[in-house]
């Protein structure tokens, strides 16, 4: 295949704030390498996720634990992969009615006041007469943490009663140390089709009001944020430290089948994305991309490409977000073609 070549202009630019994409050097195309070069983009060490998963690791009908040991299983036998269906590429994790009903799996994280996770999300033949509830992933503090528990108790934070007869919901809440603080909102997640969520905790110093957390469906463009709040109780010292996979029910009258693809899990909001508009917020569709250098400067970062679901030929934007959740002005680019930066090409990064 031929790239076409797209030359981007080094400007110059006020001083602020907010990370400014200068140049991307490299084609973006699915595990390609590509350089983003700026500044202000703020810190981010180390530059790789906690954890990133396309699930494609594993073949159909595996056990998620036998493939990768980290994904300790909740309760036995834990997801599956499967083909049934998969926001990207062939594979996804699955629980459904016909298995146990908390039939998922948990990441230990080392300790952390602050979390993020972003993950593709889908129900399958869900029926609306259905009155079943289904809990999506959740993040917790495990007793090693200080915290209750992998599933509930002080630190979880999660979306739950996703209900097949309301569209509106699951719901958003958190639990500061004496008690769940939800439902804040709700973000609409329509059933048999595939949602992009993000979910983020910063824990407060104990009893004041400096803790933050939100959940937002991009595909729907629903969000709930909670800012300046108490999100650590006083008296409580826990930390964060389990994400567990969002594929959970209970009290299922009839068949669905719960799908979850593309996690991206980290203690830092800094990240790279790409979007489907120049504008950050207005984006329903965005992948996260996988950071593997990001110098101590703050102006050039490495990223290896996730398309996800976009298609070569497609128009598309590269943001880059900072630890403060500043994100950038979209940088255009297109799927499978190529995008240089004059004057910095092949330049190494520093950490």
């Amino acid at each position: 295949m031929k790239y076409l070549l797209l030359i981007a202009i080094l400007l110059p630019v006020a001083a602020s704030a907010q990370p400014q994409i200068q140049a991307v050097d490299g084609v973006i195309s699915n595990t390609k390498t590509v350089t983003i070069m700026g500044q202000f983009f703020g810190a981010k060490s180390p530059a790789a996720p906690l954890k990133w998963d396309n699930f494609e690791a594993g073949s159909n009908g595996t056990q998620l634990s036998t493939v990768q040991s980290e994904w300790v299983e909740y309760v036995e036998p834990g997801a599956l992969y499967t083909t049934n269906t998969a926001h990207s590429g062939n594979l996804s994790v699955m629980n459904d009615t016909n298995r146990h009903e908390f039939a998922t799996n948990y990441i230990d994280l080392p300790h952390s006041d602050e979390i993020f996770i972003s993950y593709w999300w889908s129900t399958l033949e869900a029926d609306t007469g259905d009155y079943g509830v289904i809990k999506l992933c959740r993040i917790n503090s495990s007793h090693d943490a200080g915290g209750d528990g992998r599933y509930n108790g002080v630190g979880e934070t999660y979306l739950s009663n996703m209900n097949p007869r309301g569209p509106d919901s699951p719901y958003f809440a958190y639990n500061p140390g004496t008690g769940n603080t939800g439902p804040l909102g709700y973000v609409r997640q329509p059933l048999n089709d595939w949602g992009r969520i993000d979910m983020y905790k910063k824990l407060s110093t104990p009893g004041q009001s400096n803790g933050a957390a939100f959940c937002n469906n991009i595909t729907t463009q629903r969000t709930v944020i909670e800012n300046n709040v108490v999100t650590r109780d006083s008296g409580f010292d826990f930390q964060l430290d389990t994400v567990l996979l969002g594929l959970m029910l209970a009290n299922a009258q009839g068949y669905y089948g719960l799908y979850l693809d593309d996690i991206y899990i980290d203690n830092t909001l800094a990240r790279v994305e790409l979007g489907n508009n120049a504008s950050f917020s207005a984006c329903s569709h965005r992948e996260m991309q996988i950071p593997s250098a990001w110098d101590a400067q703050g102006n050039v970062i490495q990223v290896t490409v996730n398309t996800g679901s976009f298609t070569d030929g497609d128009s598309a934007w590269m943001f880059v977000v900072d630890e403060n959740g500043s994100a950038s002005e979209g940088f255009p680019v297109v799927i499978s073609q190529g995008v240089v930066g004059p004057g910095r090409p092949g330049q190494p990064v520093r950490d």
